[in-house]
C-alpha cells in the first residue's frame, strides 16, 4: 500500500497521531512514524520541534483512547496548535477504504494523517482550564459515592467483626473527602461569571440542589455543541439524585418524560437554554 499525498492536499501539513498508555505513535502526512512517552516533557519537546520544522501546520489528528489523549489534546491547545478528535468510527472506516485490515499503532497514526489530509477538518474548540478542572472535581465525587455505597453496603455484613471500625472510618473519611471535592467544584464554578449565572438559575428550580445544578451547568457545553444524546444517560443518573425532582417528574413522565419536561417546558430553564446560545 503507498500512503502519499494527492494534489488537492499537497499544501497541507497534518500529523496524525495514535495515543496509548505510554507512548505516542506521530506520522507527519502519512510518512514514516516516531514514538515518544505519553507524558508532559516529552510531548512538550515534540511540539516545539514540531513548530520548529512545521510552523505552519494545519492540524493535529487522533482519536479518543479512553483519556490517554487528554494531556496530548491540553498541551496542543496551550501551544494553540489546532487539533480534531476524531470519531474512532470515521478513522477505521477511512482506514477501510484503503482495503487495510491490519490495525497497528504506527498505522493508525499514518491513516489518521491521511484522513485529516483528504477532509476540510473544523478544529476541536479546547474546554475551559476551569471547566476542565470543575469536571475532574465532579468525576472524583461521582466516584467517592460508589465507593461510599460499597462500603456502607459491606457494613450489614461487617456487624461485629473487627474490621466493622475501620470500616466505618474509611466510609466517613471518604463522605468528607466527597464534600471537599463537591466545594472545590463549586469555587471553580464561581470563578466563571457565565458558569455561575447558569448554575444559580438552576437552583433555583425546586428540586435542584448545589450538585445537580454543578452537573447541569458543566454538562452543558456538550449540550451546545449538538451531543444531548450522550448526556441522556447522565441526566437519568441525576434525576435519581434528587428525591424530590423524581417524586415530582419521575412518577409522571418517566425517566425521558422528566427530562424534556423539566428542561424544555419550564420558563427558566427556556431562560437558561438561551444563555448558552
Amino acid at each position: 500500500m503507498s500512503l502519499t499525498q494527492t494534489k488537492t492536499n499537497s499544501n497541507k501539513i497534518v500529523a496524525g497521531i495514535d495515543a496509548s498508555k505510554d507512548t505516542l505513535e506521530i506520522s507527519i502526512n502519512g510518512g514514516e512514524t516516531s514514538t515518544i512517552k505519553n507524558a508532559a516533557s516529552p510531548i512538550k519537546r515534540f511540539i516545539k520541534r514540531l513548530l520548529t520544522t512545521h510552523p505552519n501546520i494545519n492540524m493535529v489528528v487522533f482519536e479518543p483512547t479512553g483519556g490517554y489523549e487528554r494531556k496530548l489534546a491540553s498541551l496542543l491547545a496551550e501551544a494553540e496548535i489546532p487539533y480534531r478528535r476524531c470519531h474512532p468510527n470515521f478513522a477505521h472506516n477511512f482506514i477501510r477504504s484503503y482495503s487495510v485490515r491490519a490495525k497497528t499503532d504506527a498505522l493508525n497514526a499514518k491513516m489518521l494523517a491521511l484522513y485529516g489530509l483528504s477532509r476540510d477538518l473544523e478544529s476541536t474548540t479546547p474546554i475551559d482550564p476551569i471547566v476542565k478542572d470543575a469536571r475532574c472535581w465532579m468525576t472524583m465525587d461521582r466516584q467517592l459515592v460508589k465507593m461510599t455505597t460499597q462500603l456502607t453496603n459491606r457494613l450489614h455484613l461487617l456487624e461485629g467483626e473487627p474490621t466493622e471500625a475501620a470500616t466505618k472510618k474509611l466510609r466517613d473519611t471518604l463522605k468528607e473527602e466527597r464534600k471537599a471535592a463537591e466545594r472545590e467544584a463549586l469555587a471553580l464554578i464561581k470563578e466563571k461569571p457565565d458558569l455561575y449565572k447558569r448554575f444559580r438559575l438552576l437552583k433555583s428550580i425546586p428540586g435542584f440542589g448545589d450538585l445537580i445544578s454543578a452537573y447541569l451547568v458543566l454538562l452543558c457545553r456538550s449540550w451546545a455543541s449538538g451531543a444531548a444524546v450522550r448526556s441522556v444517560p447522565c441526566l437519568v443518573w441525576l434525576l435519581g439524585r434528587t428525591r424530590a425532582a423524581s417524586r415530582q417528574v419521575g412518577a409522571a413522565f418517566g425517566a425521558v418524560g422528566a427530562i424534556f419536561g423539566r428542561f424544555c417546558i419550564c420558563r427558566r430553564c427556556r431562560r437558561f437554554v438561551s444563555t448558552r446560545t
